[in-house]
């Protein structure tokens, strides 16, 4: 994927500009009101919307946000296009351990499963276990 949303297009009937320029400016605010929220979140609440984010539009049933109504009009959707296995694929990537206590300062040799989608950490474990704010990260 290198696009950053889809469009799908179902059952699409159309059959004035007008209702072309309703369904796009749906799809237009719904993404803009992600990105005011987005500024004041946190990456991984983002990365959730990346990856997970779909609008739902029906010509039929334009003012309903029920996916049983709409599903039963004509069903078109944006969706984001974060793809979990692909959005860590990453030539590097950072993890971090932390609590409320505060975060622990040593860095881990990361490694990073595209087949599965698996992220791994591994500590130096006589650092680790001597670090005050590593244990307690795991055991508060």
């Amino acid at each position: 994927y290198h696009a950053k949303y889809v469009l799908n297009l179902n059952g699409f009937n159309i059959t004035t500009y007008q209702q072309y320029i309703d369904m796009m400016h749906t799809f237009e605010n719904s993404l803009r009101n992600i990105g005011k929220k987005a500024v004041h979140q946190n990456l991984a609440y983002n990365l959730i919307y990346w990856m997970g984010f779909v609008e739902y539009y029906s010509v039929t049933f334009p003012s309903s946000s029920n996916f049983t109504t709409i599903g039963k009009g004509q069903l078109q959707s944006l969706q984001m296009t974060g793809y979990p296995k692909q959005v860590f694929d990453l030539n590097y990537q950072v993890v971090r351990v932390t609590s409320y206590k505060g975060y622990c300062p040593l860095i881990p040799d990361v490694s990073y499963n595209k087949a599965t989608g698996i992220i791994s950490a591994t500590f130096v474990a006589p650092e680790f276990m001597n670090t005050t704010a590593c244990l307690t990260a795991f055991h508060p």
